[in-house]
């Protein structure tokens, strides 16, 4: 993101896990396959994320209707 200008160039992630590990070549496609990985655990990461706001939009909607309910 540095190089595409999105960030200050003296960005730093907070946490070392923020960061996107760079591809390795000492193994044939071990890089492409943690890479990879890690898009998969963000993209599930996401999923979760929406499921909660959906939840939490449910929760809110059936509060809300108990209140109208009951005058």
């Amino acid at each position: 993101m540095v190089d595409q200008k999105l960030v200050p160039p003296d960005y730093q992630p907070v946490f070392e896990s923020t960061k996107l590990r760079p591809i390795v070549e000492d193994k044939p496609n071990s890089g492409e396959s943690n890479y990879d990985e890690q898009v998969k655990q963000l993209r599930e990461i996401a999923m979760l994320l929406k499921y909660l706001i959906l939840v939490c939009g449910l929760v809110l909607v059936s509060n809300l209707y108990a209140i109208v309910r009951s005058g």
